[in-house]
């Protein structure tokens, strides 16, 4: 009872905290990915209610009640900018704030052996639009090549057609065409679809997880009593 309303508690804080920071979107861009990335990674969105006093469903859902009429890209890029404050070569808070929400994203893309002081440097002087070019021209040197495995899974037609479906304009999205070419845009598209799948049933899949390792060990036991009394 104390961890849930610990966790209450600390989804109050937080989402006030975020809804603070979105009434002032030039307030700051670190400020809103953090606040953004604490509500997922500890999913505390789950305890958010909306204006109808009802539990939020989904972590898209809170993102649409939360960000208003901000796209899910938009999403993704406040994410993108609030990380690189972390990692093994954080930047400051202050520079990622100078770059601004569209620079710090394009940077994100960098991995960051590649966020050079020069580079970094040449980015805060360029457009947005010099600054994705730069950010290109450094991911299309040559990279070490992707092991490509067929995914070979005996689905229903009706399956495959959904996803021949969604594939066809999701390579399209917005959050999916960002011009990184060591992935296609349909295994960019499919890693976005399965990541979001597992932020939002994080919780669902623990339990999951729980009853797979409960029904394999009963399985086991079935097995084993009766090969004991074939044996017999």
């Amino acid at each position: 009872m104390k961890k849930d309303l610990g966790k209450l508690l600390r989804a109050e804080e937080h989402d006030g905290k975020l809804a603070l920071a979105c009434t002032n979107l030039t307030q700051s861009v670190v400020e809103i990915g953090k606040e953004l990335a604490i509500m997922r990674d500890e999913e505390l969105w789950r305890e958010v209610r909306n204006k109808s006093g009802e539990r939020v469903e989904s972590w898209r859902e809170y993102v649409k009640f939360r960000l208003g009429s901000m796209s899910t890209s938009k999403m993704y890029e406040y994410l993108s900018a609030a990380s690189l404050i972390h990692g093994e070569k954080p930047m400051a808070v202050e520079q990622v704030e100078k770059l601004g929400i569209k620079k710090a994203t394009q940077v994100a893309r960098l991995p960051e052996h590649k966020r050079t002081k020069k580079l970094l440097k040449q980015i805060e002087k360029e457009s947005v639009a010099g600054a994705k070019l730069l950010v290109e021209s450094v991911l299309e040197q040559p990279a070490p090549k992707v092991i490509l495995v067929p995914l070979t899974i005996a689905l229903p037609q009706e399956v495959i057609e959904l996803i021949n479906q969604i594939e066809r304009d999701g390579q399209f999205l917005e959050s999916v065409r960002d011009n990184d070419r060591s992935w296609t845009l349909r295994a960019k598209l499919w890693h976005q679809v399965w990541w979001d799948f597992l932020n939002s049933h994080t919780q669902e899949l623990k339990a999951a997880a729980m009853y797979r390792e409960t029904f394999l060990a009963a399985k086991k036991t079935n097995s084993e009593a009766l090969a004991s009394q074939s044996v017999n």
